[in-house]
């Protein structure tokens, strides 16, 4: 038997017992026995072991061996890994000793880890010691608690200093500071997975920090004062923890003529580097920055921007640490289908085009596109089809080049105002205007605020309740955050805009016995989404009107002349045609005599990093396996699908033949309930055909998902036979 080392440097035996009735404990309820368990442990052990390394090394062996034939093990290893850090919490003696969560809060206040504001609150405390259910710390996936220890828990030394359910309880708190049962309501919803607020926000609140944006939108115009104003907001954002997406598409071409002929400009490139500089010397919590640069399909430079990125390029010309999208709108598609060729422009030589391409007016684009095209027949010229293709390759190269259909954007969307561009992860589709120094006090720099709820587990009857509460939570608390730029303040005051999505949409279908794009799936996924957008919509008219608050911009939206998403023309009436069940009539009434909180309400982000923690499938993706690897930074995990035993063979997997299409028809079907955008992956497995990407495949998902009205795609996902990790994708919002 082992002798084992305590902290103090004493020698004791090993208490065998102990460690046997822990993982006996762990076991209950699960099929893993622990006799298995145990006999994995044996060869880890060595005299004079420090007890320091006896619960990491129980729970690394755990770890290891969850396969598909011990899934079990990853319940087994979450509840062993929820009491260590009870334990590093409350000390290995007061392990199941909690103190009140009056007390508790108070010692926290008092160390300097929660804000005095917590104090301040009137909320009753009686009530809320009687809420708090600490046994939730045990329902956690083994990813789940894993994540939420290592990226959102208070520490101090490297020493988490509070628990799951503390932390949800002070986050309640910290939102609804004078309403008890909106705390009740808001502790049950996050510490039951049934909503998630964004990783920014999780790290913030309750830490007096209101810094909580996910995502950031900077829009650049033609000169070097607005570039140097946008460069001074990404690093002011990136600092505080933002994504930052700059739209350089109204700057000058290489080439250009500026200042009266002296000279030729520099093109995007240079301050695209220097954009990647600004981003990586404002850390974020101890990350690199994240930033986007947005440029139009026609731009003289789409084709070197195309290739910034791909390791073919001279490394002193690469600019690796940015995302780039492209937008397109109709002509590109057209013309592509067509056979035909692009003209490729400056804004400083089609002066108009710039405007009518980040609007509605498409049919004015193409008349003015075609005159210019008359007007400059040596105007550098690309084959519509090698440009779709040159976009897909670089997307299968380097992943993170992505593209928008900003026709479809202003199409479909709740504001007059014309929308020039996204955000990091694609989602995020407000109105901007090009920053500049003199305009310090105008709402140029959008800001992203989001949420989601679990659709996996959130019913159809429960959704008004759901909707609400994260609409009041959000209303109560977004002017409280505190940006870096006078610009991104007025905005979120002027807009109110916000961004709530769903997660978990792979496990809905499962449960519901549907695959992806089938006729039944597409019925549920249509009526789901009219009820999730119609309460949105209904809990924000509900807000304008008990609080009387209406944002300075609802009159320039849509919906203050009347407009509700039902009116928009559907592109997916191929694909379902469902009697609509909600009184969207009686709505429209309402919000003509109230009007609404805010301008926009929803979006659908990729939540890497709360799907994680939640035990849920990521936003509306299908899963990639049972069990999918995940690396950070820090760690490697392995992700269990939500009731992977039950439901294996109802999941449709990422990669199988036929999946991809179907899950773009279920994606077309949410975008069109979506006031925003979706964060739309894509997936494609050589390995069906020869080990070859199949541009035909590819282009053809294209022109489908612009054809049904989705706005973009996000990241496209190659599997790769030798791939052992997936590492997270969101780069910037973390939802």
């Amino acid at each position: 038997m082992w002798n084992v080392t305590k902290s103090d440097g004493r020698i004791e035996p090993l208490a065998i017992n102990k460690i046997s009735k822990a993982i006996t404990w762990a076991c209950a309820g699960t099929t893993a026995k622990p006799t298995d368990i145990e006999s994995l442990l044996g060869i880890h052990f060595y005299d004079g072991i420090p007890t320091s390394e006896i619960d990491q090394i129980v729970l690394q062996v755990l770890k290891d061996n969850i396969t598909t034939r011990t899934l079990d093990y990853d319940k087994v290893y979450a509840k062993l890994y929820s009491l260590s850090v009870r334990k590093r919490v409350l000390g290995e003696s007061h392990s199941s000793n909690f103190p009140s969560l009056a007390s508790f809060i108070e010692t926290m206040v008092d160390a300097g880890h929660y804000d005095k504001s917590l104090l301040d609150s009137v909320v009753d405390y009686n009530v809320l010691e009687q809420t708090i259910d600490h046994d939730r710390d045990f329902t956690f996936s083994g990813a789940g608690i894993e994540y939420l220890t290592g990226k959102y828990t208070i520490r101090h030394n490297k020493t988490p200093v509070e628990t799951p359910q503390f932390l949800f309880m002070a986050i309640a708190i910290t939102l609804f500071p004078h309403n008890t049962q909106r705390v009740v309501d808001m502790y049950e919803a996050l510490s039951t997975f049934m909503i998630s607020l964004p990783s920014p926000a999780m790290q913030a609140l309750r830490t007096g920090s209101m810094d909580i944006a996910s995502c950031i939108k900077i829009p650049v115009g033609d000169s070097l004062e607005s570039w140097n104003e946008a460069a001074r907001a990404a690093v002011l954002h990136t600092a505080a923890s933002a994504g930052v997406g700059v739209d350089i598409s109204a700057v000058a071409s290489l080439g250009d003529i500026v200042k009266n002929g002296k000279i030729n400009h520099a093109g995007k490139v240079p301050l695209l580097k220097k954009l990647e500089a600004d981003i990586n010397a404002a850390v974020q919590n101890g990350r690199r920055g994240s930033g986007l640069g947005l440029l139009n399909f026609y731009d003289p430079e789409v084709m070197t921007i195309l290739g910034i990125a791909s390791p073919r390029t001279e490394v002193n010309k690469r600019i690796v640490n940015l995302s780039y999208t492209v937008k397109c709108n109709s002509v590109i598609y057209e013309r592509a289908q067509a056979g035909q060729t692009i003209s490729l422009f400056s804004v400083r030589v089609a002066t108009e085009l710039d405007e009518l391409f980040n609007s509605t007016r498409v049919d004015e684009f193409k008349a003015k596109y075609e005159e210019y095209e008359a007007m400059y027949p040596d105007a550098p010229k690309v084959e519509a089809r090698a440009l779709l293709e040159a976009i897909l390759e670089s997307r299968t190269e380097i992943s993170k080049h992505y593209i928008l259909n900003i026709d479809t954007v202003n199409q479909n969307t709740p504001f007059k105002e014309p929308i020039r561009q996204s955000q990091i992860c694609n989602e995020i589709c407000l109105p901007t205007v090009p920053v500049s120094e003199h305009r310090r006090d105008k709402p140029d720099i959008a800001v992203c605020i989001l949420t989601n709820l679990n659709m996996g587990q959130v019913p159809l009857e429960q959704i008004p309740f759901y909707t609400k509460l994260v609409v009041n939570m959000l209303n109560d608390n977004v002017l409280k955050q505190n940006h870096p730029t006078s610009q991104a303040n007025e905005f979120v005051k002027q807009y109110m805009a916000l961004g709530i999505g769903v997660s978990n949409t792979a496990y809905y279908l499962a449960k519901n016995g549907v695959r992806y794009g089938s006729a039944k799936a597409l019925e549920l996924v249509d009526q789901y989404m009219e009820h999730f957008n119609f309460y949105l919509y209904k809990a924000s008219m509900e807000y304008a009107r008990d609080n009387n608050s209406v944002p300075v911009k609802f009159s320039e939206t849509k919906m203050a002349d009347g407009w509700l998403p039902i009116d928009n023309i559907s592109r997916t009436s191929d694909l379902v045609n469902r009697k609509l069940d909600c009184d969207w009539e009686g709505l429209r009434a309402d919000i003509r005599t109230h009007k609404m909180a805010n301008t926009c309400l929803s979006a659908i982000p990729p939540s890497e990093t709360s799907a994680v923690v939640g035990g849920q499938s990521n936003a509306i993706y299908p899963i990639k396996d049972l069990i999918t690897i995940k690396s950070t930074a820090t760690s490697v995990t392995k992700m269990i699908a939500p009731e992977a035993y039950a439901l294996a063979d109802k999941y449709d997997f990422a990669y199988t033949p036929g999946t991809n299409r179907n899950y773009l028809k279920t994606a077309a079907i949410m975008q069109k309930w979506i006031d925003q955008s979706i964060s739309l992956d894509v997936f494609y497995d050589p390995s069906h055909n020869d080990e070859k990407l199949s541009m035909k495949q590819m282009i053809s998902d294209l022109f489908f998902a612009y054809n049904h009205g989705t706005k973009g795609f996000y990241y496209q996902n190659i599997f790769m036979k030798d791939e052992e990790q997936a590492k997270l994708s969101c780069s910037g919002c973390e939802v």
